[in-house]
């Protein structure tokens, strides 16, 4: 089977991900993702453990952001969404992105 030439009618519009120009990054989003999560697992790890398991011993801490940091990954994760869409220019550009 071979690729089809990107000339011809029908062929994938799809850049090899070796040419692709990769878009913007915000370092400072990828901390705040990365914040968050820990978040979360340390909020797993603390007082809402002991909310399930009432017979095991008390957890060392009790670290209620972890709804937070979970609000905060899903709104950053919104935003870079946006943003993705923003950059394609079509429908279809989007969708093999994501």
């Amino acid at each position: 089977m071979t690729a089809a030439s990107p000339n011809e009618p029908g062929a994938a519009s799809v850049v090899p991900a070796e040419k692709r120009v990769p878009g913007p990054r915000f370092r400072e989003l990828d901390g705040l993702r990365g914040i968050a999560a820990l978040a979360v697992v340390f909020s797993h790890f603390g007082g809402t453990h002991n909310f399930h398991y009432r017979d095991d011993p008390p957890a060392f801490h009790d670290f209620v952001w972890g709804g937070t940091g979970v609000q905060l990954f899903f709104m950053i994760s919104g935003f870079v969404i946006l943003m993705t869409a923003r950059r394609a220019s079509r429908p279809s550009d989007f969708v093999i992105s994501r």
